[in-house]
């Protein structure tokens, strides 16, 4: 629960910039709802939300932002390591986001950050934080394991 993975940075800069097609477009700084599954130390998703929130004070400056009527883009990031999620919260709170749990609402200029097993049975009926049905985004980097990284019913790999 303390590694900065490659695949990580390379996940938030393909949500920034899209892959440079229409196929996948850049994750837009309102109007989304973002879940990241196994999100570690929160590479993907602090970064994204701290990008996402530059990108909104921009547009703020901007004459044409009083117009912006859509919610900010909403960022919940899980994992199923305990420890992963402790340091995911510190690491948010110590580059100035808030950090909602487990029933709350992830204001703009926060994260959410809630233990969630993706692989479990009910895992779409118990999706902390947000309704599986207000998502438009999915974000999974190094979540797919084969041989010792990380086993079934392991806490952390």
């Amino acid at each position: 629960g303390a590694m900065d993975w490659p695949a990580g940075r390379v996940l938030l800069q393909l949500a920034l910039e899209g892959d440079g097609t229409t196929a996948l477009s850049p994750i837009p700084a309102r109007g989304a709802t973002v879940l990241e599954i196994g999100s570690g130390i929160g590479t993907a998703a602090i970064g994204l939300a701290l990008a996402l929130q530059a990108e909104r004070a921009e547009e703020h400056g901007a004459a044409e932002a009083s117009s912006a009527s859509s919610a900010p883009t909403a960022i919940v990031a899980t994992d199923i390591c305990s420890d992963s999620l402790a340091n995911l919260a510190a690491n948010a709170l110590s580059h100035g986001l808030r950090v909602a749990g487990e029933g709350e609402q992830p204001p703009d200029g926060s994260i959410g950050v809630a233990r969630w097993d993706a692989s479990a049975a009910d895992a779409a009926r118990s999706l902390p934080l947000v309704a599986p049905s207000r998502l438009t985004h999915v974000l999974g980097a190094d979540v797919v394991y084969s041989g010792g990284a990380a086993g079934v019913g392991e806490e952390c790999g």
